[in-house]
């Protein structure tokens, strides 16, 4: 029985969030050419261990974490989760998640060289971490970014940092006439990202430069996703 892809997101309190979730991880699916199912950590259903218990007992399936940094969800939520599947009768095994390599930075290449205006400066926006080797990753991944399209690159944070709205300002500042491109290294929409997307307005009144932005990753995802299966089915 080919096994099922099933992606692992964090879920979010914001309505409609797990339409990106859901989307990528069918189009994924499509690309491995097998059934994708949405699961959730929190704050959203079904759960990894409530999709295991509607599934015929021994069903193989390949556990994807949507999560870019390998900290307590990735280290303690994901491994939990994929336990009590596998109590509940699912043959799962997990992958790696999303991570900050050079996938996703080839992702958002692509987005910045389809949907930034041309010379804008960026502002690669996380939702930041309490561990110091992830917040290390992702500065390592704005740096990336900034040489991979010839643009200066800094990192917004929405936790564990300078307030966001205000850190914009700064680099909105900084980039003057050149503008500023808010590129958010989101799966979906989410209730941090839409704080600062209401703050941008006030940005721009404050500083007078143009602030543009991209939505959420979603499916531009999809390769990473279908990759980190199709792997997992090889090394197995």
């Amino acid at each position: 029985m080919e096994p099922l892809l099933i992606t692992l997101s964090h879920g979010s309190r914001r309505p409609g969030a797990a339409r990106g979730s859901r989307a990528l991880t069918s189009a994924a699916a499509a690309r491995c050419a097998t059934t994708g199912v949405s699961a959730f950590l929190e704050l959203a259903t079904p759960s990894l261990p409530e999709v295991a218990r509607v599934l015929p007992a021994g069903t193989p399936a390949v556990v994807v974490p949507l999560l870019f940094s390998a900290a307590h969800h990735a280290n303690v939520d994901v491994p939990a989760a994929v336990a009590a599947a596998r109590d509940a009768g699912l043959q799962a095994r997990a992958t790696h998640g999303l991570g900050f390599g050079s996938e996703t930075a080839g992702v958002l290449r692509d987005v910045v060289n389809s949907e930034a205006p041309a010379g804008a400066d960026l502002a690669l926006y996380s939702v930041g971490s309490s561990h110091a080797d992830a917040n290390a990753q992702v500065r390592g991944l704005a740096a990336e970014l900034g040489a991979l399209t010839g643009r200066n690159a800094s990192l917004v944070t929405a936790t564990n940092g300078p307030d966001p709205a205000e850190r914009l300002a700064e680099l909105a500042a900084a980039a003057g006439p050149r503008g500023l491109h808010l590129v958010p290294l989101f799966v979906t929409s989410g209730l941090l990202l839409d704080r600062l997307v209401r703050a941008l307005p006030r940005v721009q009144d404050a500083t007078g430069v143009t602030v543009t932005r991209s939505g959420p990753l979603a499916t531009r995802l999809a390769d990473v996703v279908a990759d980190r299966f199709r792997s997992a089915l090889i090394y197995a």
